[in-house]
């Protein structure tokens, strides 16, 4: 079994780039911080990447 990266980018170039980087990884992604956040509840990665430069959340 691959162990589970996380990545959260809003980029989808990077994404793609980052999904080809990690071929020996289980490569799953969040595009803003609702979907980081259910991410990591539902498969409690051991290693996620982190988008310093998201948007801010239009929530808060």
């Amino acid at each position: 079994m691959r162990e589970i990266l996380l990545v959260v980018e809003d980029n989808p170039g990077l994404r793609r780039q980052l999904k080809w980087a990690f071929p020996d990884h289980e490569v799953v992604f969040g595009e803003d911080r609702p979907s980081a956040l259910k991410q990591v509840e539902l498969l409690r990665p051991p290693v996620v990447t982190l988008d310093l430069g998201l948007p801010p959340d239009a929530a808060n």
